[in-house]
């Protein structure tokens, strides 16, 4: 058996690499962070740092 070659333009690569971490920062549950995602924890921590005391 061969290997498959797939070419493909260098945007379209750009724009699966996007949508990959796009994926993974805001759809995909991260067991290390309580099952939520990066995102969701990055904006808690956003609201922790700018309320007022």
């Amino acid at each position: 058996m061969g290997f498959v070659i797939i070419r493909a333009k260098s945007e379209e690569f750009a724009q699966r690499g996007k949508e990959s971490i796009d994926i993974y920062n805001t759809k995909r549950p991260h067991l290390s962070l309580n099952m939520q995602t990066p995102d969701k924890v990055h904006k808690k921590s956003e609201e922790i740092n700018t309320s007022p005391d």
